[in-house]
C-alpha cells in the first residue's frame, strides 16, 4: 500500500513536472514570438525613420538649391539694374556735354542735305530753351550755305537738351533729344550687359 501511495504520488508529481514544462516550453514559445514581433516592428518602424529622413534630407536639399538659384538671380538681377542705372546716367551726363549748340547746328546741317532737297522745304527745330540763342546763331553760321529756306527754331520747357527737327512741316519730328538718345543707348547697352552677365 505504501509502495502504491509512493508511485501515485511519483506519478502526480512527475505529471506536475510534465505539465510544467510543457508550460515553460509555450511561455518560452510565446515570449520568442513577441519577441520577434517586436524586433520586427522596431525594424519596420526603423526603416520608414530612415526613409522619412532620407525624404526630408532630399527635400531639405531641394529647397536650398531653390533658394541657391533663386538668390543667384536675384543678385544678378540687381546687379544688371544697377549697372543698366550706372549706364543710364553715365549716357545722360555725356549725351548732356557732346549735344552743344555747334554739335547740334551740324547734326542738322547733315539732314538738311539728306532730307530737304525740295525748292520749298522748309525746317522748323524745337529745342531745350536754355540751347535757343546759341543755336540760332551755329543753325545760321551751318546752313547758309547748304539751305536757303528760312527755319524756325522754338524752344520746349519739357526737353533738357538735344533738339526734334521737322522737314516741310509734316507731323514726323527726327528726334534727337537728350532722352531719346539715352533711350537708344540703353536700349543697346541692355542686351549686352545681360549677355556679359550671363558668362
Amino acid at each position: 500500500m505504501a509502495q502504491d501511495l509512493q508511485s501515485l504520488l511519483d506519478k502526480i508529481k512527475q505529471d506536475g513536472l510534465d505539465k510544467a514544462a510543457v508550460q515553460e516550453k509555450e511561455i518560452i514559445a510565446a515570449a520568442e514570438k513577441k519577441s520577434a514581433e517586436i524586433i520586427a516592428l522596431a525594424r519596420q518602424e526603423a526603416a520608414q525613420i530612415v526613409k522619412n529622413a532620407e525624404i526630408e534630407s532630399a527635400n531639405l536639399k531641394k529647397r536650398a538649391e531653390s533658394a541657391i538659384q533663386q538668390s543667384s538671380r536675384d543678385i544678378i538681377l540687381t546687379l544688371k539694374n544697377e549697372i543698366q542705372s550706372r549706364l543710364n546716367k553715365i549716357f545722360a551726363d555725356s549725351t548732356a556735354e557732346a549735344f552743344s549748340a555747334e554739335y547740334m547746328a551740324k547734326i542738322i546741317a547733315g539732314l538738311c542735305e539728306t532730307f530737304a532737297g525740295a525748292p520749298d522745304a522748309k525746317l522748323t527745330v524745337v529745342s531745350a530753351v536754355k540751347d535757343i540763342d546759341v543755336l540760332k546763331k551755329a543753325l545760321f553760321n551751318a546752313l547758309k550755305d547748304s539751305f536757303k529756306n528760312n527755319y524756325e527754331v522754338f524752344p520746349d520747357k519739357e526737353l533738357a537738351g538735344g533738339f526734334k527737327v521737322n522737314f516741310s512741316g509734316s507731323e514726323v519730328y527726327y528726334d534727337f533729344s537728350d532722352e531719346a538718345v539715352c533711350a537708344l543707348l540703353a536700349e543697346y547697352a541692355g542686351p549686352v550687359v545681360g549677355e556679359l552677365l550671363k558668362k
